[in-house]
């Protein structure tokens, strides 16, 4: 436990910057875990979370930028091979596709929390010729709101501060 708080303490930012992107890049590595850890470490030290915010958005929409542009330049088949992995390959597509096809570039939003569905949805994205623009706004709304839990949930993992000093300062950051 000490050998991984070291590693939080110094390198935080970092391990959440590979963390999300891998994650959301398609690999089963957990994002969540070290954002709320690196998080609680920031609201024990009273550092500021908006770091540790901005990382995230970052990360999840350069993985999600290769999904859009993996689509775009491969579209059909890079879907087909996605689903084929998937475990409901037989409905991935089509479901995905009238899901996306229901609601549009709007329903990026909410990809991150529907399991199977983000990666889909950002090749969707890139396949359907979505504006890069529209995608990057309702991409990175999606991610904010989704990047934005694990902070908000972070204060319950840290030490009650006593009355006089309940406020931070926000001024530092996490390494």
């Amino acid at each position: 436990m000490d050998a991984l708080l070291h590693v939080v303490e110094n390198y935080g930012l970092w391990v959440v910057f590979l963390c999300v992107l891998l994650d959301q890049g398609g690999l089963p590595i957990p994002a969540y875990p070290p954002m709320i850890v690196t998080s609680a470490l920031a609201v024990d030290t009273q550092h500021s979370l908006w770091p540790i915010l901005v990382v995230a958005v970052v990360a999840t929409v350069a993985a999600d930028l290769l999904w859009y542009a993996g689509g775009r330049r491969f579209g059909a088949a890079l879907l087909r091979l996605m689903c084929r992995i998937s475990l409901s390959p037989d409905s991935c597509i089509g479901r995905t596709r009238r899901l996306y096809g229901r609601f549009g570039p709007p329903s990026l939003i909410l990809a991150k929390y529907i399991p199977g569905f983000a990666a889909v949805a950002t090749t969707l994205a890139g396949e359907t010729h979505t504006s890069l623009r529209r995608f990057l706004v309702y991409d990175a709304l999606g991610a904010t709101l989704w990047a934005g839990a694990p902070s908000r949930s972070a204060r319950s993992f840290t030490r009650p501060s006593s009355p006089c000093c309940s406020s931070s300062s926000g001024s530092a950051s996490t390494r």
